[in-house]
């Protein structure tokens, strides 16, 4: 997977800070992808039952994501394959990537992990 292009989300949000510090994080984040070409729309997430302002990028690399993910402490970001399967790849290596499933939207916000991109809800599910 080394060298290709996925879509990605990812954030500079962290748990126990500000809204105001996470909202200066991620703004830094966004002036870097903008300085660098990188295409992206902010979206909501929620993670471990925690709200977040997130990043959709439809075209990076894997290691430029583990950068992000280094920079702003992250855990992991979520990539998504052109099947629409769901995977964690986490920063640290010692710990192994994780199938999440398969893309399902919903206009119903749900009581789990999700996106939301306008009013639809997107959350992921194993078949």
């Amino acid at each position: 997977m080394s060298g290709l292009a996925y879509t990605i989300m990812i954030t500079a949000w962290k748990d126990g800070l500000s809204v105001d510090d996470n909202t200066a994080r991620l703004s830094e984040l966004k002036r870097s992808l903008i300085d660098r070409n990188v295409l992206f729309a902010e979206v909501e997430g929620c993670y471990n039952g925690q709200t977040e302002m997130s990043l959709l990028i439809p075209a990076m690399r894997i290691e430029d994501a583990l950068k992000i993910c280094e920079k702003y402490d992250q855990e992991c970001f979520l990539l998504l394959d052109q099947g629409v399967g769901g995977y964690l790849i986490y920063a640290d290596k010692n710990k192994p990537d994780e199938f999440i499933g398969y893309l399902k939207a919903s206009d119903n916000k749900p009581n789990s992990d999700y996106t939301r991109i306008g009013k639809i809800y997107y959350t992921f599910i194993k078949e």
